[in-house]
């Protein structure tokens, strides 16, 4: 036991307690200076959404870039990865800021909207019903942050994404897979049905990728607000892979 504990501490939990450090400063959505210049409520929450996403998105480029081992990839497989998760990851950010599920979604700390501010500003039913399910899923499960940020590296390092070196990402993910493993017998949980239960979010997550991905494709063809750049670029990116 001493011996497990040891090696715990000096190896995985090193690891585990660096994914922790890494993780993301929180994005505001400022929601008074929008309404105070007298536009609409749904431009109002388009133009926050749009603008929360762009930021969300910059800060997960440059939380993946200090992920171990991801810069060590070819720039192709980096660039595949992101371009392939980046909308799964802010849709797993939501659900677990919206944990535990209290009715509302949690955009960013000034920005939530219950169900009927989701119906009222015009958020597809099915979008806004999937990631409420997938917030009381993560609530359900009570997700630890140890476990949240291990989630997301392992949604991050799919080798199923175009990888032009499969090989190397899978080493990656595996050695997530490791942290996790002894994570959950460090806590004295049955470590092999926990981390069942935990996969079996990853389709939920998929589902809500498939829906916030025609929401936004819908949005930018409608040219209601203008997407920042990068935004709109990821957003074609998705679009062409579904191709």
């Amino acid at each position: 036991m001493e011996s497990h504990f040891s090696h715990w501490f000096s190896q995985e939990n090193r690891l585990l307690q660096y994914l922790l450090k890494i993780e993301p400063q929180k994005v505001y959505a400022m929601p008074k200076m929008l309404s105070a210049m007298g536009t609409d409520d749904e431009f109002n929450t388009l133009s926050m959404l749009s603008d929360l996403s762009d930021r969300e998105l910059v800060a997960t480029i440059g939380w993946a870039k200090q992920v171990p081992g991801f810069t060590g990839l070819t720039l192709k497989d980096q660039m595949n990865l992101l371009q392939g998760s980046w909308l799964d990851i802010l849709c797993f950010n939501v659900a677990f800021r919206s944990s535990p599920y209290k009715g509302v979604l949690v955009f960013a700390d000034d920005f939530v909207m219950s169900d009927g501010d989701s119906s009222n500003l015009c958020i597809p039913l099915e979008l806004n019903a999937t990631l409420r399910k997938l917030a009381r899923k993560i609530s359900e499960l009570a997700l630890t942050k140890e476990e949240y940020v291990l989630m997301k590296v392992m949604v991050l390092l799919n080798p199923d994404l175009n990888a032009e070196n499969p090989k190397s990402v899978h080493q990656l993910r595996d050695q997530m897979c490791d942290v996790m493993l002894d994570y959950e017998r460090m806590r004295g949980a049955i470590c092999h049905r926990r981390i069942c239960n935990l996969l079996m979010v990853l389709p939920l997550i998929t589902h809500c990728r498939l829906l916030a991905r025609d929401y936004w494709n819908g949005v930018k063809q409608s040219n209601r607000i203008v997407l920042n750049k990068l935004l709109s670029e990821m957003i074609d990116c998705v679009m062409d892979s579904s191709l």
